[in-house]
């Protein structure tokens, strides 16, 4: 079965000035750079996302309800305001992209009934293959828990 860590950036909030550097599709993480960070809120169509605890709830809630739908099985979601971390494995045929854009799709359906209808996410959220134990319960023992919003896993439920 496969299992995959997926990160749905909000719109807007991942910019090339951040401290920590950023990525470019298909690079490393580069330095800061404040005069890209400038071109790219220049072509921005909306203002940033951002995901507010009833928002990340929202989006919980609609990953635990969309994998029945959808046939995966959810394993844990991380929150924060500017990013969702969901950890999801499936056993049907199918692409790691063809999961991601059902996830992707299904919490901004949920989002734009809920609140309101903008641009949630950047266009293509990060991915890793999680191969092996270890790293799966890394994930859901540590870096998850370290996150800022509210949290899910199958053991302990909602928490924050």
């Amino acid at each position: 079965m496969p299992v995959y860590f997926f990160t749905y950036h909000a719109y807007g909030t991942w910019m090339p000035d951040r401290a920590r550097g950023y990525t470019r599709r298909g690079a490393d993480i580069r330095s800061p750079d404040p005069r890209m960070a400038q071109r790219y809120r220049e072509n921005m169509a909306e203002t940033p996302g951002v995901f507010s605890p009833s928002v990340q709830r929202a989006m919980i809630d609609e990953l635990q309800n969309a994998g029945e739908r959808q046939g995966y099985q959810l394993y844990a979601v991380g929150s924060d305001p500017t990013h969702l971390h969901v950890l999801v494995g499936w056993k049907y045929r199918r692409t790691w992209l063809r999961v991601r854009a059902g996830l992707q799709s299904s919490l901004t359906r949920r989002l734009n009934r809920d609140t309101h209808k903008r641009t949630w996410f950047v266009a293509r959220p990060s991915r890793k293959r999680v191969k092996d134990r270890s790293h799966h319960d890394y994930l859901i023992g540590t870096y998850i828990p370290n996150h800022r919003g509210w949290k899910w896993d199958r053991i302990r439920g909602l928490y924050r």
